[in-house]
């Protein structure tokens, strides 16, 4: 049944996380975002990194990049997406190579042992 089958993307930015899904007439179903430093302040990020005491290098904490993806995920749900129809995950990240194997990671997980049932 194509009707009921959708398509998941995430973009791993260096300020946010986003999220966008569309049907199979490629039709925006759902949109949502994580911004780093409005959603999740207790990390203290400005711009998503924290700088270093040297002003040349920064940091982008792991964990922050974990708890953005689940509320991420938690709000697509909120807004009514039915995980069990996605059926296609797609996802982008900054530059840093190490990202995108921590996006793997990730998604691995939470397609695996997700409390959102996703099969």
């Amino acid at each position: 049944m194509d009707e009921a089958k959708s398509y998941l993307g995430l973009d791993f930015s260096t300020q946010q996380l986003k999220a966008i899904v569309v049907n199979v007439e490629l039709q925006v179903t759902h949109l949502s975002a994580v911004n780093f430093d409005l959603d999740l302040p207790e990390f203290r990020t400005h711009g998503g990194v924290i700088p270093h005491e040297d002003k040349l290098s920064v940091c982008a904490p792991t964990i922050m990049w974990v708890k953005a993806l689940d509320m991420l995920l938690e709000r697509l749900k909120l807004e009514g997406l039915d995980f069990s129809t996605v059926v296609s995950l797609s996802g982008a990240a900054q530059v840093n190579s190490m990202l995108i194997l921590l996006f793997v990671k990730i998604v691995e997980v939470y397609f695996n042992y997700s409390r959102f049932n996703i099969e």
